[in-house]
């Protein structure tokens, strides 16, 4: 064990660009460790390797989360620790955690007591003395004497600094109970002095971390969520299985809380995402799992091939690391990195890797319980998602300069052509949404037959949307709760209306004399919107887990389908300039701000703000004219008795809709299929065989400080796993 007093001088402050880690740091020791372990038990099944190397990395994500949140993550992964080492012969020596904290004052105290407890933390070994500045001739300590408001100063450091503690085992010391023993393993406390956000977290672990253990493998996990039994093991017996697997993910599940009252708004919305998280799954993922490209990995269960990622992917993914380089649009986009690392995955020329999704593989997670939390998540996802779409469609003709196949070529060409038909209607949903209420009312019940009361439901469906327009752009989302639950109620009612008017349309009075062509329209296109449903529930009816939860979380997702396709959209559209996540602000200032003085940070900002908003306005105006057009357009032509343009927009509908329901069930035919016939699949996973058990290593608490500087991207690396 190496006391402070040994390293207090010989750890190095270096950046992350490649220069050699001090050979007293924990990472170091792990190497040297695995060494040792090989040379005392006389192990000779990798003699291509002269050092031990990591073979799986995980990082843990947190900001200001709780012990329990910890803990519950924790006992998940230690889960799929024991079943990685008997089930594959993965050892615990080759698999590394590392817990990332983004910024030491956003910790919570008993957070921090309960990791003294375990060895991963101690206080006295904080050098915060270190880190100042000066102001007006006087130091002060950056970490409490941050400002957020423009019109003070601030004290934005230039450069950030990691102390890392490392430990061999925590789980006992932690109180988590799991059956059997688990060898002790390596866990890593990585605390941020100063907060970055989420990707600046991602930032250290691969650019810093991963790309000095270059492990085999890299896992992502969002403290909070819990891996269940089976979930990471398979996704790991997955890549060894399938050497072009280069990205990875099972099916996150959101956890239904027992703390909210059946008479809140948030047990309803828990519900509601319940359902949209395993619809989402069942139906997007595997439909997009069959072509091998799957658009986004959810940062909060996924992993990651090493070289696939290293080079051109790691480059795109951190791009959004400095805004102030970033226009409106690439801010945007950048706020879905993942989705352009994805690309970047299925484009690089030198390898021919796809992306997959495993049903089955569950991690457990929690979900917004307030609606102004889920507004801020859904305005991060849309836009990021909307932009990045954009991006990804202009740039697959890339593929053809990939290593794949000419049939995998040809069918991820035909899946982004179909992405072209899905992102225009995605684009006009609100105004689609619309006329879809105007027409199908209208056919059962006529205006001058029923008092006028469709044209009064119309009037204020029109009013409900106008206001939600103007809330969205002149109030701040933390005040408008209330606002944005009552309209959401308004238009889940209004939509429960329309459903109400089409149903009674296809079904009262059989014999009655109707139009055809419309009765068929009508038909279709609830035969399809239903099947989208029925159908992968029942394709996926042993996955589905809590059944009373979602059966009856189905009809809460249909009630709030309005909140999603038009008060999410119109509030996320309206907030184009907003390039945060809205959930933390940074603390870590970019290289370009820090070469600038105060005054032309000013300037700067203000200019920077001003573009953003000028592309918002252009942006949205552009929306809403499109919007109101198709909206228009569609109940003009209905009204005049136009049925067979209705057959066409509506037979567009349809196809968007079936052909993403038939691939991905037969995604999930294929996938039945594989587990009954292969359900011996580690069987063909290459193991190695331990001769025993290292002894359990000593816990250190050392710290590894290293200053953040700016990185070359990193050259693509052969893969020395791949069998």
């Amino acid at each position: 064990m190496y006391e402070q007093s040994e390293i207090s001088d010989k750890y190095t402050l270096t950046g992350r660009a490649g220069r050699p880690i001090d050979e007293f740091s924990p990472l170091s020791r792990l190497k040297e460790r695995g060494r040792e372990h090989y040379i005392e038990n006389n192990i000779k099944e990798r003699p291509e390797l002269d050092i031990y190397d990591v073979r799986i990395m995980i990082v843990i994500t947190m900001y200001n989360e709780s012990i329990d949140e910890f803990k519950k993550t924790m006992k998940g992964l230690m889960i799929s620790i024991k079943e990685l080492h008997n089930k594959f012969n993965v050892h615990p020596e080759e698999i590394g955690i590392f817990l990332v904290a983004d910024g030491i004052a956003a910790i919570k105290k008993d957070f921090l007591a309960e990791m003294t407890n375990i060895g991963l933390y101690s206080e006295e070994m904080m050098p915060k003395d270190k880190y100042f500045v000066e102001e007006y001739g006087r130091k002060k300590d950056l970490v409490q004497h941050i400002r957020w408001d423009d019109e003070e100063i601030k004290l934005h450091p230039e450069n950030n600094v990691c102390h890392l503690f490392q430990t061999a085992d925590c789980m006992s010391k932690l109180g988590i109970d799991i059956e059997g023993e688990v060898t002790p393993y390596n866990f890593f406390f990585a605390i941020k002095h100063f907060n970055g956000g989420k990707l600046d977290s991602h930032f250290w672990f691969f650019k810093g971390f991963a790309e000095y253990l270059c492990p085999k493998y890299c896992f992502l996990v969002d403290i909070g969520t819990a891996p269940q039994p089976g979930s990471l093991s398979t996704l790991f017996a997955h890549m060894e299985a399938i050497p072009t697997c280069g990205g990875i993910c099972g099916e996150i599940e959101v956890e239904l809380s027992p703390d909210l009252s059946i008479c809140t708004l948030g047990y309803w919305l828990i519900l509601a995402q319940f359902v949209e998280y395993k619809m989402s799954y069942f139906l997007d993922k595997a439909f997009e799992s069959f072509f091998g490209f799957i658009s986004v990995l959810p940062g909060a269960f996924s992993g990651y091939r090493w070289v696939s990622i290293s080079g051109e992917p790691l480059t795109q993914y951190f791009k959004g690391l400095n805004k102030n380089n970033l226009g409106a649009f690439e801010g945007n986009m950048y706020l879905a990195e993942d989705r352009i690392m994805c690309l970047s995955i299925i484009n690089n020329p030198l390898r021919r890797d796809t992306l997959t999704y495993i049903p089955g593989a569950r991690a457990i997670t929690d979900a917004p319980k307030t609606l102004s939390i889920l507004m801020k998540q859904r305005r991060r996802w849309i836009n990021g998602s909307n932009f990045a779409s954009f991006f990804v469609l202009s740039h697959f003709p890339k593929i053809w300069g990939a290593q794949h196949s000419i049939i995998r070529k040809l069918v991820l060409s035909f899946l982004f052509i179909y992405h072209i038909f899905l992102s225009i209607l995605t684009f006009l949903s609100v105004g689609c949404g619309y006329a879809a209420f105007s027409v199908f009312t209208r056919y059962r019940f006529p205006p001058e037959n029923w008092y006028d009361l469709t044209s009064v439901l119309e009037n204020i469906y029109l009013i409900t949307l106008f206001l939600i327009l103007i809330w969205s752009l002149c109030k701040d989302i933390n005040a408008s709760s209330l606002f944005f639950g009552i309209t959401s109620i308004i238009m889940g009612l209004l939509l429960s209306y329309m459903i109400y008017a089409t149903l009674v349309y296809l079904l009262w009075d059989i014999g009655e004399e109707k139009d055809k062509n419309l009765t068929n329209i009508t038909f279709w296109l609830v035969v399809g919107l239903i099947a989208c449903f029925v159908l992968p529930v029942i394709f996926n009816i042993s996955r589905i887990g809590r059944y009373c939860a979602f059966f009856v979380g189905i009809f809460m997702y249909l009630f709030f389908s309005p909140l999603y396709m038009n008060i999410f959209v119109i509030f996320a559209f309206c907030n184009t300039h907003d390039l945060s996540w809205g959930n933390r602000p940074p603390s870590v200032k970019s290289h370009e701000a820090g070469v600038r003085s105060q005054e032309e940070n000013k300037k700067f900002n203000r200019q920077r703000k001003m573009e953003n908003k000028s592309f918002r306005t252009h942006f949205l105006v552009l929306w809403i004219i499109c919007n109101v057009a198709i909206g228009y357009a569609i109940t003009k032509i209905a009204r005049a008795g136009k049925d067979n343009y209705i057959l066409i927009f509506t037979a567009y509908i349809l196809f968007v809709i079936s052909f993403k329901l038939l691939f991905s069930l037969i995604y999930s035919i294929q996938d039945w299929c594989w587990c009954l016939s292969c359900s011996g699949m580690p069987s063909f996973i290459r193991g190695i065989t331990y001769l025993g058990s290292p002894a359990k290593p000593k816990p250190m608490t050392n710290v590894l400080q290293v200053m953040m500087d700016h990185l070359p991207a990193i050259e693509p690396q052969e893969d020395q796993w791949s069998p």
